[in-house]
């Protein structure tokens, strides 16, 4: 058993503490690999994790940087063919065992290719890892424009320690098989807005099952006010070109084709089933932007953090 992490992080003071937390809470550390695309300033250092093995580094100056899609299509790129494909931000906290606990349940899923996501509890840096494991999930909550949005929410009743069906994907979480990274591989000329709505409906049409993990063993750091980003540092003001709001402009519309059904190749939908087979599924209409189930929009108790753009 090998799982490849994927992780892109901008200019976060929380990224060293992530990694060696991940690596110190794995039952396995000796079978993690993680590929990093590391967008930096000048005089932020990554020293006291820089030469461990378990690491392939991309190393990239933030103004270089083209976004967050862009970042996690990099980082993907350093997949060697592990047996797991794990993605998350660079500000998580985790459980002991993680790992082992992670792929049992992706074997206990009922689906030859699984894939667990969710909206991870919160953690906040200076206090203790909540000690709390029930499980969460992702609920829609509105049409933005074309693009849906979902955000934290709470999850169905199910059997204790059963994976839980779930509609839709989360950015900062993905766990699943190695293969994910050849057949959805990420869309670099996406930038933000829509990411998730749009890899959700390419996993599910390449066969790839939803699951929320029926435990939390992961914890995400949402509240980062106080921390760079990257559209606040590429602004046209600035000179910088393509700045935030071009690529996000093109991002959109790109996103919404996509939606529509237009094909993109490789970073399009997948041979196994339809945009309609996931519309079905999610319960949303993407040429009305419209619900077409009214459970759907029912509203549940936001459990795992801020709002997320899917």
């Amino acid at each position: 058993m090998s799982i490849f992490i994927s992780i892109a992080a901008y200019r976060d003071p929380e990224l060293v503490p992530t990694i060696l937390d991940c690596l110190a809470k794995a039952e396995r550390p000796d079978e993690i690999r993680i590929g990093l695309c590391w967008q930096h300033a000048g005089d932020e250092s990554i020293d006291a994790i820089a030469a461990d093995p378990r690491l392939r580094i991309l190393d990239v100056p933030a103004e270089e940087s083209g976004g967050a899609c862009w970042a996690r299509a990099r980082a993907m790129g350093l997949y060697a063919g592990e047996t797991y494909f794990m993605q998350l931000d660079s500000h998580h906290r985790f459980a002991p065992g993680w790992d082992t606990r992670l792929t049992a349940e992706l074997l206990r899923a009922p689906s030859t290719k699984p894939l667990l996501t969710t909206y991870c509890p919160a953690y906040v840096p200076w206090l203790p890892v909540p000690e709390e494991r029930q499980p969460t999930g992702i609920v829609f909550d509105r049409f933005s424009g074309p693009v849906p949005l979902v955000r934290g929410g709470g999850v169905d009743p199910h059997p204790a320690g059963e994976p839980i069906p779930a509609r839709f994907l989360s950015g900062h979480f993905i766990f699943t098989l190695g293969s994910f990274v050849t057949e959805v591989p990420y869309d670099p000329q996406l930038y933000f807005h829509g990411e998730e709505i749009s890899l959700a409906l390419r996993a599910y049409t390449w066969g790839y099952d939803l699951f929320h993990p029926s435990e939390a063993v992961v914890w995400h750091y949402y509240e980062r006010k106080a921390q760079p980003k990257h559209w606040e540092d590429h602004q046209s003001t600035d000179g910088v070109r393509p700045a935030w709001n071009d690529r996000d402009r093109v991002s959109k519309r790109r996103v919404r084709n996509l939606l529509l059904g237009l094909a993109y190749g490789k970073f399009g939908h997948g041979p196994v089933r339809s945009v309609a087979d996931y519309e079905q599924l999610s319960g949303l209409s993407f040429a009305s932007g419209s619900v077409r189930r009214p459970e759907v929009a029912a509203p549940a108790p936001a459990r795992a953090g801020a709002l997320r753009c899917g």
